[in-house]
């Protein structure tokens, strides 16, 4: 699911300049949103920002996610958890443009199954490189889940290496990094590693200007590419897709509180990597509350706002090997009789 955020400046009388766009890359419950979050909150300079958000299918999940803002939010539904085709990119991006003229720069925060490869390639296609300018890939990296994550899953480091800063999360003061910080370094050599923390400008990762236009020529000469791949009709660059299931459970009908806790908590199965979505809860402990799932290899998280839009619950799990007719079940077992 990709979430994008622009900054441009447009001075009087100065032609328009290429928005500046940051791409935000990690895994799965890295914190990917959070750090969105802090950059909205940090932005002392009233800088405009356009968010786009890559949703999964119908149903708005990752906005549910987003402090609240003034600043123009589009959502594109798809169905593949991984990617976005080339074109609907293009039309959020206008859309935000259209809608605010006045957008300063952007940051896209891409799913946590994406492959940072293809939108690097995306973004130096000609339709794209007369309107914008990559200018960083900032990889969030989750220091209590990284290491686990890749033995099982290719994509967590192939994000990683093409990253031009990698920003650790989930850390507390004391906490040793050098070992992943070793580790990050022999994936990716290149990269500025920063620590985030409760005093971490996170405003500091806008504007870098790193993306190198060589090294971008140098990976497609590398792949072999021709210029009739390029101008092909295919709209979708070239990625990695890493073999995952996804059960998506939506209902309009109240949940039981006690129910999906003893769910999450001792029946949910060991290959959910992560689930993350919105709950109305019949029982919740403070009523009329939605209630925001993460859940990340084994640690859950609730956090609670208001709702402000029809009461619903939607909830994304992602994994390899899923039972997805067994999930379902389970979850239809969860709602109030």
């Amino acid at each position: 699911m990709y979430a994008i955020l622009f900054l441009t400046k447009v001075k009087t009388g100065i032609a328009m300049k290429k928005i500046p766009v940051t791409v935000i890359t990690g895994f799965l419950g890295s914190g990917k949103t959070t750090l969105i979050n802090k950059i909205i909150k940090q932005n002392s300079n009233n800088i405009k920002i356009g968010i786009l958000l890559n949703e999964f299918g119908d149903v708005a999940l990752e906005s549910q996610f987003l402090v609240k803002t003034d600043e123009e939010v589009v959502e594109l539904p798809n169905g593949c958890v991984c990617c976005v085709a080339r074109g609907e990119l293009l039309n959020g991006l206008e859309k935000i443009i259209n809608a605010k003229p006045n957008t300063e720069y952007i940051i896209l925060e891409a799913s946590g199954l994406s492959d940072p490869l293809a939108l690097l390639l995306t973004f130096y296609n000609p339709i794209f490189i007369s309107k914008f300018r990559l200018d960083t890939i900032v990889g969030v990296v989750d220091y209590l889940n990284f290491e686990k994550v890749l033995d099982i899953y290719d994509i967590a480091r192939h994000q990683i290496h093409f990253s031009n800063i990698v920003l650790i999360t989930k850390s507390k003061p004391g906490d040793n990094l050098d070992q992943i910080k070793e580790l990050l370094s022999d994936i990716n050599p290149k990269a500025i590693i920063f620590q985030d923390s409760d005093t971490f400008n996170t405003m500091s990762l806008l504007d870098q200007d790193l993306l190198d236009p060589t090294d971008v020529d140098q990976i497609k000469t590398q792949m072999k590419y021709s210029k009739h791949d390029e101008d092909s009709h295919n709209d979708h660059e070239p990625h990695i897709h890493e073999e995952v299931d996804h059960v998506f459970f939506q209902t309009d009908r109240p949940i039981s509180f006690k129910k999906l806790e003893e769910y999450l908590e001792n029946n949910l199965p060991n290959n959910v990597i992560r689930a993350k979505g919105f709950v109305y809860f019949a029982d919740a402990p403070i009523k009329d509350s939605k209630y925001l799932l993460q859940y990340v290899a084994g640690r859950k998280d609730w956090f609670r706002t208001g709702w402000d839009r029809k009461k619903s619950t939607g909830i994304l799990l992602v994994g390899k090997k899923l039972n997805t007719k067994s999930i379902l079940k389970d979850l239809e077992n969860c709602i109030t009789k």
